[in-house]
């Protein structure tokens, strides 16, 4: 009887955890939902850099913790976990986009005309032209946070070489990672390569998980400088 006891106990307080984090998640992915029609409606109008910097930031800052659904391992757009080369991206994700001038932009995927071509739109395009890539000149961010505390392995490792979002810009530049976020709160703190230090990086800047991904280059090229000490930031 006793036993009996104890096992109802148990089965009732995991099915009580269970409702508890669908509850949580539910409202983790309204919080999402409500935070990208915020984002798609002040983008859809006319916006000041300096408030168009702010968005950026708050975007990168809400970014969704991932949270265990059907599997304890994160997949794909979960910190650093990249999907796969050539793989199919949804109209209105989030890109580091190849320029024809050899930068790396933040950019918004409007339109798929099909698995190799992307009608993208430069987040910091006044006239919101739209501009078709090549699948491989994208690189998807990610749609969820890594927590440190349960999937380390699912965030760059210190000295991990990387493409960064470089603060108060819409490029991305190359940098290496001088420490991983410690807390799912904390940011990467990424050291940009620029040749007029002595050690040829600057000091590291802290830079948000949906901002960081893996370095590539395209067709030999690598991502331009970023912006040196004493003059200022650039936008390209």
């Amino acid at each position: 009887m006793v036993f009996d006891g104890i096992s109802h106990f148990v089965t009732s307080t995991h099915r009580s955890v269970e409702s508890q984090q669908s509850f949580i998640r539910n409202l983790l992915d309204e919080v999402k939902r409500v935070a990208e029609m915020d984002y798609r409606s002040q983008m859809a109008g006319d916006i000041s850099r300096r408030d168009l910097m702010e968005l950026i930031k708050v975007r990168g800052d809400l970014l969704p913790l991932w949270t265990s659904h059907d599997t304890q391992f994160p997949g794909e757009y979960v910190g650093a976990i990249a999907p796969q080369d050539g793989s199919k991206l949804g109209d209105g994700d989030s890109v580091a986009a190849f320029s024809k001038d050899g930068n790396w932009i933040l950019a918004d995927i409007v339109t798929c005309h099909s698995n190799s071509r992307y009608e993208c739109r430069d987040v910091d395009d006044d006239k919101k032209k739209l501009t078709v890539f090549a699948r491989s000149h994208l690189l998807p961010l990610p749609k969820w946070k890594a927590n440190p505390a349960s999937d380390k392995h699912a965030l760059f490792e210190k000295n991990a070489i990387v493409l960064a979002l470089y603060p108060q810009t819409t490029c991305f530049y190359k940098g290496i990672v001088h420490s991983p976020p410690a807390d799912f709160r904390e940011p990467y703190q990424v050291a940009f390569e620029d040749d007029s230090y002595a050690s040829g990086f600057c000091p590291p800047m802290p830079v948000a998980q949906k901002y960081v991904v893996a370095f590539r280059e395209v067709a030999g090229l690598t991502a331009s400088t970023a912006p040196k000490k004493g003059n200022g930031h650039k936008k390209k």
